[in-house]
């Protein structure tokens, strides 16, 4: 599936759900992408994580509710404050 193609027209199709994009980073120098954005189609989860590396086939795809989206913001940005802190 060519990831950067497809989620420029709203809505796709990827494993039996339907995902839109709110948001994403691109890295030219390694060919990543990492997306953030709704799913449809599944019971509980309602966004999603895509993680995808240039020559790899298939995307590491996580689907999550909005309070797991939410938890792993808050790790993430506690892990880099503390590398931010440790360096003062």
């Amino acid at each position: 599936m060519n990831y950067r193609e497809s989620a420029k027209d709203g809505w796709i199709a990827y494993n039996n759900y339907e995902f839109y994009e709110l948001a994403r980073q691109e890295y030219g120098g390694n060919n990543c992408i990492f997306a953030v954005g709704l799913v449809d189609g599944h019971p509980v989860d309602t966004h999603y994580i895509w993680l995808q590396r240039d020559g790899e086939v298939d995307p590491i795809v996580i689907l999550l509710r909005a309070d797991e989206l939410a938890t792993l913001a808050w790790l993430a940005s506690g892990a880099l404050w503390s590398k931010l802190m440790s360096k003062q």
